[in-house]
């Protein structure tokens, strides 16, 4: 089952593996994260894949549509190495992303499959002294 971990990222080779995606709730983010394998290895989307994360939102106490949920397409940063993706984040997603798990869902081949990924993001209010 494949995996995304989040990534404190430099250019392409420089960066390593961050415990958490860390978020600033109203801030505008581009975000870096890396595609692993069941093996532990690196894992490359076939060619012509597409990556989405799904921020849902579960923490509400009353039900919530799923058109509450934050998505959005990761890309390839480079081609030599396609496990690397990023995405960005504007205001608004931020502020809309309540829960610290993701889905990661992956499209190879015509065929969609959808990982649950717990404890990814950790935000904080960009209020100051917050």
């Amino acid at each position: 089952m494949p995996t995304v971990k989040p990534l404190k990222f430099v250019n392409i080779n420089n960066f390593t593996i961050s415990e958490r995606l860390e978020l600033i709730k109203g801030n505008t983010a581009t975000c870096y994260v890396q595609l692993f394998g069941d093996n532990g290895q690196p894992y490359f989307p076939l060619a012509g894949s597409t990556v989405q994360i799904t921020f849902p939102r579960t923490l509400s106490i009353a039900a919530t549509p799923a058109s509450q949920d934050v998505t959005v397409t990761a890309t390839t940063v480079d081609s030599r190495n396609t496990s690397v993706l990023t995405f960005n984040l504007t205001v608004s997603q931020s502020n809309n992303i309540v829960s610290e798990g993701i889905k990661l869902i992956i499209t190879e081949s015509a065929i969609t499959k959808t990982y649950p990924v717990d404890h990814f993001t950790r935000q904080r209010s960009n209020m100051p002294g917050a």
